[in-house]
């Protein structure tokens, strides 16, 4: 797969080059609607009556224009978003402020995130893994179980090794895909238990396949 910067010396995740690479990419918009599998993962967690939510403090990891930060909100959790550009997380301040809806944000890339230890209560990560530059993914989540109060779960949806995306040279954004036997020795080192699933949708007649990665992640 063609990459832009993806073999370029200078290149890391807190790079002014991805920076602006996000940047443009939440220019556009960026997704409208949260995805299914956050929606089922918080309600049956958390079950759905929004007192329920109170005082649950959870992170929206890579939150782009902020789709999943305002279901959070909305939903009453405590409710922190980051993410590598600083045009994603001004439109989702603005996403947020038109629904008079508030949550902590700030730009940071996922290794460098500057959060107590054993504050967090849940992590949310969609579609960021597969983005991230080789090792960035080794790196960052042995730190991002370190933030998760014990009983806390971190809750990922990432590009398998199957994905078409990995291969398509028409996506500059999806930088690598997972094997399971990745999955399983990054996440394994730092949770207690993994629960491990895929999702599988194909589009266009059954000519593309979207395969990721739905890991649940508990800290005891």
């Amino acid at each position: 797969m063609k990459c832009l910067f993806r073999d370029t010396d200078e290149m890391h995740a807190g790079s002014a080059n991805e920076r602006d690479l996000w940047d443009q990419w939440n220019a556009g918009g960026g997704p409208q609607y949260p995805r299914d599998e956050v929606v089922r993962f918080l309600f049956r967690r958390y079950g759905k009556e929004k007192e329920a939510h109170r005082g649950v403090r959870v992170l929206d990891l890579g939150c782009g224009g902020g789709v999943h930060t305002l279901l959070l909100a909305e939903s009453g959790f405590d409710t922190v978003a980051c993410d590598i550009s600083a045009e994603g997380v001004k439109l989702t301040e603005r996403r947020l402020a038109a629904k008079n809806l508030r949550a902590d944000l700030f730009v940071s890339s996922i290794e460098e995130l500057d959060l107590p230890s054993v504050s967090l209560d849940a992590v949310l990560s969609v579609g960021v893994l597969e983005c991230t530059l080789p090792g960035v993914a080794e790196s960052a989540i042995p730190e991002i179980a370190k933030l998760l109060r014990p009983g806390g779960a971190a809750f990922f949806i990432f590009a398998s090794d199957g994905d078409y995306r990995v291969r398509s040279e028409k996506n500059p954004y999806v930088r690598r895909g997972f094997t399971e036997d990745e999955v399983r020795t990054i996440f394994g080192m730092s949770f207690d238990e993994l629960d491990i699933n895929r999702v599988i949708r194909t589009e266009q007649n059954q000519s593309i396949e979207l395969n990721e990665w739905m890991v649940t992640a508990l800290v005891k």
